[in-house]
């Protein structure tokens, strides 16, 4: 290989290249491409790494217009052996998760599909949504990308089955049901109107329907007919014969016979400028029983063999149930190792295949043309709302000097009332859109203080010590990066992430809304649209049915739209944590909450990132180094952007902010005491009843209460 700047397109030295790469192993393994602040831009899999690597840096000519745009950008790159190609699959599959790289092609918003889940470990399992597939006995059936159509579907498997999707405790016995026992979407077993044989038969019913066995679900139903009417029970005969009527309607709908009787998914894509839609046909027992529709991104320039490759990688690592046959127009890369994993995760053997001709081929093709027909429909608001919103971010760019476009924006704002419950928020927006996984707030450590530059200061340095190296500060290389979450101990930063709630203790909970199956699918639903009512209304509930035995009538919508999130998806899930930084920082204010912000960022060490101030009167944007700030146009898109991102960081702390605020005006002496938790306050109150019961109660009558020591008994005398 030359010396010649053709050669060497990447940033990566010259020499430093030509010794990485004569250092490349010949054994498969997992490749990370890196940009010029550390950040990983692409991961890939190989069968051979000194082959596969090397090909990104020999001619461009070859190499499609995404890639070397990629490699452009490239400053370093780090490799992991592993033993076999499908040891490299399934740790490209992780790591694809973790950093979710820019040049890699994604399913585009994968953290609001839902699946619907069957707890079949409990009494009376309940019906509902989750999140995440995780092993806890239950059953699963997903993902679905279609929240409304998701919950319209559960609403009408209720009519045929009738399962709950209350949150009700089932080991008790209530006195009145809610209202979805009345228009018999619900069996009533939260009043014992259903023998629990009676409903886990329903439940087995609901399993075999979802799994496409309609008819030996037609079969047991048309025999509990049969048997009602020879008791006489004509009402429940009526009621069984409106259901198997239902039941056929839904079979013969969902009815092909051209493919046999087995089980298949059938998959195909359609993509056009960089857009892609991929849709998916389950086939259960000849019968097609359900349809998904999903987006990919970052397919610029792809292959319809890496846009197939990348889609079944990242789908079937999620899916629920994983077929013995998967139908594709195009053979995907690596077909073998692909073909393994499949059949571990399934634990039987599982095959890709691309038909040429016959039943199977006439399937894909109506395959293939929904997904060119939902291409094509969806395109209508890609032009109104993608186009825009690069279009800003583009300009944007350019306004401020910027190498590249920005793709991830953080936002930092203030929040106070005369320096009292002084809070602060960043928010986070990727490819123009609010990513509120990624939000976090906090609540500043130096206390009382009217000082918003040092709050900024504060809030700066922390968020980028949790980023950033010790080694990095001073050097000029690529920054290592490490995930340093735990090696803080600030307890206040927290996630607000899609639909989460504020809870008691100030953090978030992830308990969110959100949605549901069945039919023509759409982009799924924002799962942030549902606050604090909707979980306060879940918790009334359980409260008044338990204090009455009486239920509310909506309780068994209220646990329909409630939503189970894994612990991944607990508060703290960042794809990838505080060690991905932006490309552009926005502070709220002027000069000298810029200044504060810069500060922070050199005591740190945090590599080169562009940072301005925004301030509100006038919308003067501030820049490092430049004496006079830039106005950008009334019309500018830009402007709109920037503005839209600062309003969200704003709504975000003052929202924090009211909730401390609130907390404190209902707080007690005993929240000052240093040692004194919430658990340990609950036990001194509840054996002294107040704060006066405390400070009279004896050492000894103290140290008789759980949790508190001579040291605790100290703190308290000396701060009560």
């Amino acid at each position: 290989m030359g010396n010649s700047p053709e050669a060497y397109p990447s940033l990566i030295p010259h020499e430093r290249l030509e010794a990485l790469l004569d250092g490349l192993p010949r054994r498969p393994g997992v490749y990370l491409m890196k940009d010029a602040q550390g950040r990983v831009i692409y991961v890939g899999k190989a069968g051979v790494l000194r082959n596969r690597v090397r090909s990104y840096f020999r001619s461009q000519d070859d190499l499609p217009s995404k890639v070397r745009a990629m490699v452009a950008r490239v400053a370093d790159f780090e490799y992991i052996v592993t033993r076999s190609e499908k040891e490299a699959l399934l740790l490209e599959s992780n790591l694809l998760k973790e950093h979710r790289p820019r040049y890699n092609i994604k399913l585009r918003d994968d953290k609001q599909y839902l699946y619907l889940k069957i707890g079949t470990g409990s009494r009376f399992p309940r019906v509902y949504t989750a999140r995440r597939v995780v092993p806890d006995g239950a059953r699963y059936f997903g993902p679905y990308t279609n929240a409304q159509a998701l919950r319209q579907t559960i609403k009408h498997l209720q009519r045929l089955f009738q399962f709950r999707t209350c949150t009700l405790d089932m080991e008790k016995v209530y006195r009145r049901p809610c209202l979805l026992y009345h228009i018999k979407r619900c069996s009533g077993p939260c009043i014992r109107t259903v023998s629990e044989t009676g409903y886990d038969e329903a439940i087995r019913h609901l399993i075999l329907f979802l799994e496409g066995k309609h008819e030996e679900v037609l079969h047991r139903l048309r025999g509990e007919m049969a048997q009602a009417a020879e008791e006489l029970a004509f009402e429940r005969a009526a009621a069984l014969r409106d259901r198997i009527g239902a039941a056929e309607k839904v079979a013969e709908q969902q009815r092909i016979t051209t493919v046999g009787r087995g089980d298949l998914d059938a998959i195909a894509a359609a993509s056009e400028d960089g857009e892609v839609t991929v849709q998916v046909f389950a086939v259960r027992d000849g019968k097609i029983v359900n349809r998904e529709e999903f987006v990919l991104q970052d397919a610029d320039g792809a292959s319809q063999e890496e846009i197939l490759t990348q889609f079944v990688q990242q789908y079937y690592d999620r899916a629920a149930y994983v077929p013995p046959a998967i139908l594709l127009p195009h053979a995907v890369e690596s077909p073998g190792t692909i073909q393994d994993w499949l059949s571990e995760r399934r634990g039987s053997r599982v095959r890709l295949e691309v038909p040429q001709r016959g039943s199977k081929k006439q399937l894909l093709h109506l395959v293939s043309q929904n997904a060119q027909e939902a291409l094509e429909r969806i395109k209508l608001k890609w032009l109104a709302d993608e186009r825009m919103t690069r279009g800003a971010l583009r300009e944007l760019g350019e306004a401020l000097n910027m190498a590249d476009t920005p793709r991830r924006i953080e936002c930092y704002d203030i929040s106070h009332i005369q320096g009292t419950a002084v809070v602060a928020s960043m928010v986070v927006f990727e490819d123009g859109r609010p990513a509120r996984h990624a939000y976090r707030r906090f609540r500043i450590k130096a206390g009382e203080q009217n000082d918003d530059f040092a709050s900024m200061y504060e809030v700066i340095t922390r968020r980028f010590r949790r980023a950033v190296t010790p080694a990095m500060a001073g050097t000029n290389g690529p920054p290592a990066l490490e995930d340093q979450a735990g090696r803080d101990d600030d307890l206040e930063d927290q996630v607000e992430g899609p639909a989460t709630r504020p809870t008691e203790d100030g953090t978030s909970a992830r308990k969110g809304p959100t949605s549901f199956l069945g039919g023509a699918s759409g982009p799924a639903l924002d799962g942030a649209t549902r606050g604090l009512a909707d979980g306060e209304a879940l918790s009334r509930h359980a409260a008044i049915a338990d204090r009455t035995g009486d239920i509310p009538e909506d309780a068994g919508e209220a646990g329909l739209l409630d939503t189970e999130d894994s612990p991944e998806g607990s508060a703290g899930d960042d794809r990838g944590g505080w060690t991905i930084l932006p490309d552009l920082v926005i502070i709220d204010g002027g000069k000298g909450q810029l200044g504060a912000a810069l500060e922070a960022m050199r005591d740190v060490g945090a590599p080169p990132i562009t940072v301005i101030g925004l301030a509100k009167e006038r919308e003067e944007i501030f820049r490092p180094g430049f004496t006079d700030p830039l106005l950008l146009p009334r019309t500018s898109q830009a402007l709109y952007l920037i503005q839209r991102v600062r309003d969200e960081a704003h709504r975000f702390a003052v929202t924090y902010h009211r909730l401390v605020r609130k907390k404190r005006m209902v707080g007690s002496r005993l929240d000052g005491v240093s040692g004194i938790g919430p658990k340990r306050k609950k036990a001194l109150l509840q054996r002294f009843g107040s704060v006066a019961g405390i400070r009279e109660a004896t050492d000894e009558e103290l140290l008789a209460t759980p949790g508190i020591n001579e040291g605790l008994v100290t703190q308290l005398r000396e701060q009560l």
